[in-house]
């Protein structure tokens, strides 16, 4: 902290963070993280931020990941998240095995099934150590996870938000759902929804590796769903012609909008 305050001095005051900031991101990043300025166009003041999200990532990628995906993560330039995800990807790669399986456990009730680990890649041949965990998601499927600890940590594309790829898992109904969401945020995890889709309700929330999870129930009737099939084609169709929401489906967001 002395060696940085010094170094401050030399900065161009346009560049030069708060010191109150970078006190908070030394020593409390959570709170820098969960309330940081509202403005950030200053150098200073994004750095004390970034620095306070790697920090945090230590510990808590999730925070991290979430961050990425707020308004004034957003804000940030595509080159400063494209920093962010590598940094956040790096420190929760580090702690996948074993977190990765006691918390979808914990949270998911994913039991942890297998564990493959070997130093040649079985297809290639190639030297690459690595261990390969597999989780029962029940109905026959299963998630799994790689840890490579030769490998550079897995980055994320800037040029896409933090809400588009993610993983869904169906639940039986809407009871079960509210269920999930009260039983996840029970284990201090933000949980976004329930949101209407019209033929299915959504919960959605982060694992402490950043990835973006979805637990959806079905709602709709099979009229519904035959007229969904319908105009699908056509959806499609005027979609690749114009980039424009298409609005033969619009019935779907009546009650969201009420």
């Amino acid at each position: 902290m002395t060696a940085a305050r010094r170094t401050m001095a030399y900065l161009p005051a346009g560049e030069r963070p708060e010191e109150k900031l970078l006190t908070l991101a030394a020593t409390s990043p959570a709170r820098l993280v969960a309330r940081p300025p509202e403005d950030l166009s200053s150098r200073g003041q994004r750095e004390m931020v970034m620095f306070a999200v790697v920090r945090h990532a230590r510990t808590d990628p999730r925070m991290g990941a979430e961050f990425i995906a707020s308004r004034a993560g957003q804000s940030l330039s595509a080159s400063d998240r494209s920093h962010l995800w590598g940094r956040i990807a790096f420190e929760a790669a580090k702690r996948l095995m074993p977190e990765a399986a006691d918390w979808y456990a914990r949270v998911l009730g994913m039991g942890f099934t297998t564990a493959f680990s070997e130093d040649h890649v079985p297809s290639t041949g190639a030297y690459d150590p690595y261990m390969h965990i597999f989780l029962d998601c029940g109905g026959g499927n299963v998630i799994a996870f790689f840890e490579l600890p030769n490998q550079p940590a897995m980055g994320h594309d800037p040029n896409t938000p933090a809400w588009v790829q993610h993983i869904a898992f169906e639940v039986a109904d809407l009871d079960i759902l509210l269920k999930a969401k009260a039983h996840i945020e029970a284990q201090g995890i933000d949980v976004l929804g329930p949101t209407y889709h019209g033929i299915f309700k959504s919960i959605y929330f982060f694992d402490p590796n950043g990835h973006r999870l979805e637990l959806a129930c079905n709602i709709g009737t099979a009229e519904q769903y035959a007229e969904l099939k319908r105009v699908a084609p056509l959806m499609l169709d005027e979609w690749s012609r114009t980039k424009t929401a298409p609005r033969h489906a619009d019935w779907l967001h009546v009650e969201a909008n009420e």
